[in-house]
């Protein structure tokens, strides 16, 4: 299966902060804090337990169902992001190109 990773986040000083990962069914992940496993599609989310804590702040994952596929996976972070669109750009790969 080939890896599929979308990474919003930002970045000061130097630091990168992730704020959310969606990633492909490419490896198993285990909470460390909660000590959960699934291979699975997986939303990693920067919680405010994990930064206090943890190595990495969206070290945290919950499995997903919601995609299966980069196209799908865009969508839901778009929405889980609350993202909009310019007027005219439909969530499609080859109308994406120009704004990446």
């Amino acid at each position: 299966m080939r890896r599929l990773n979308i990474i919003p986040g930002a970045a000061s000083k130097g630091k990168e902060f992730r704020l959310r990962r969606h990633n492909g069914k490419s490896h198993e992940h285990t909470n460390k804090l909660e000590g959960t496993k699934s291979y699975d599609y997986h939303i990693y989310m920067a919680t405010e337990r994990y930064q206090e804590i943890a190595e990495k702040e969206d070290d945290f994952a919950e499995p997903t169902d919601r995609y299966q596929n980069f196209q799908k996976a865009l969508q839901c972070m778009f929405e889980d992001a609350n993202f909009t669109l310019p007027d005219g750009v439909q969530l499609e790969l080859d109308s994406l190109k120009e704004l990446l």
